[in-house]
């Protein structure tokens, strides 16, 4: 480019009353279809810095959209399998919850087939394949074989639900096998916090009755956004469609609750899993929580973060590999959001945003949230 081309992009900032640094040139000077865009964009955030450096460009500038990928989702329709696959797809996550497991300390870790009255204090590593609360025993197995463990304390066995893999420490008593000790797979402790590299908006709203329309008003145009909307009724119709209008370069994914689908960049069957950047975001419903919500007499966003120490949503009869299972962790999201007409709540549990209910928004570059007020 030569100089009289220097002059013209110099020229035309002045003419908006903008100054630029020589890296902000340089930039221009090498992409200068992407002036004109950057100047409507700052034009329209009214910013009041007059001479644009590094930190702005990058704020106001139309790069590439941001994509949003599927990892898992629940199977629309269920697809049967042999007995030879169901067992080693059970397997398979046996195998990978394990590892983690043979890591908790567990002590004098033996495999069912071993267990004799001799052996006094042992750790299996089991799947829990029936719960009996009466009797206060559970069934559970690994490849080798099928035991009975009682527990003595019935707040313990609470915490134990079918399909669970668990580290359990026992003790050999009275030709029976009793639960000292329980261990969780669990979210790493030193697990670091995952960023995207730009700034990216998600707006996850679940509460469409009480959603503040005004709060999108406050939202630059220019930042990438994301719109997760929780279609509970038939009702909410009107409402999404007043918020795609405001937010027309949004990217919007509609997550209905048996209901009319909506017309929408993206419809999701929860559960779900999904990948923005490196930011892995579970998606799923209140259906499941509620019961244990009674069941742990614990709230909705504890009942999360009991189910990521487990890191699974138990269930015995899906069959599922783990690359397709969406209620399989092997791969601990970095946000857990859970739809519903619920109490709005939100906790960080070693690096994992936990929101529920409500409607919030998540930068995913600072990974600070807000909860969007209501009227």
């Amino acid at each position: 480019m030569n100089s009289m081309e220097r002059e013209e992009i110099i020229k035309a900032f002045l003419t908006r009353g903008y100054q630029i640094n020589n890296e902000v040139l340089d930039f221009f000077k090498t992409n200068p279809d992407k002036i004109h865009s950057f100047l409507d964009n700052i034009r329209i955030s009214k910013e009041r810095n007059l001479i644009i450096n590094k930190d702005i460009l990058s704020r106001y500038l139309v790069t590439e959209s941001v994509k949003i990928k599927l990892i898992k989702t629940k199977p629309i329709a269920e697809e049967k399998i042999s007995v030879e696959e169901f067992v080693k797809n059970s397997n398979t996550k046996y195998e990978f919850l394990k590892k983690i497991l043979g890591n908790k300390g567990l002590k004098n870790l033996i495999s069912v087939n071993k267990i004799s009255s001799k052996i006094g204090n042992f750790s299996l590593i089991v799947r829990i394949n029936a719960v009996d609360n009466g009797t206060q025993m559970v069934e559970a197995e690994d490849p080798t074989g099928k035991t009975d463990i009682f527990f003595k304390e019935a707040s313990d066995l609470n915490f134990v639900l079918p399909g669970a893999i668990l580290g359990i420490h026992c003790s050999y008593e009275n030709n029976s096998i009793f639960c000292e000790d329980l261990f969780f797979p669990d979210v790493p402790l030193k697990r670091s916090v995952s960023k995207a590299k730009e700034e990216v908006l998600c707006l996850f709203l679940s509460d469409l009755t009480n959603f503040n329309f005004s709060f999108l008003q406050k939202i630059p145009k220019t930042k990438k956004q994301f719109l997760f909307i929780f279609k509970n009724t038939n009702k909410d119709s009107e409402a999404i469609r007043r918020i795609a209008d405001a937010q027309p370069e949004a990217q919007k994914i509609i997550i209905s609750n048996n209901v009319e689908k909506e017309d929408s960049d993206t419809n999701l069957t929860l559960p779900s899993s999904v990948k923005i950047h490196d930011i892995n975001i579970f998606l799923y419903n209140q259906n499941l929580f509620t019961e244990l919500s009674d069941r742990w007499n614990l709230t909705a966003e504890k009942v999360c973060q009991q189910l990521l120490k487990m890191r699974l949503i138990p269930n015995l009869e899906d069959g599922i590999p783990i690359e397709k299972d969406p209620l399989f962790f092997d791969s601990v999201p970095d946000i857990f959001i859970v739809f519903g007409n619920i109490e709005p709540k939100i906790l960080n549990y070693k690096g994992v945003t936990i929101i529920v209910g409500g409607n919030f928004m998540v930068d995913l570059k600072t990974r600070e949230n807000i909860k969007i007020d209501l009227h």
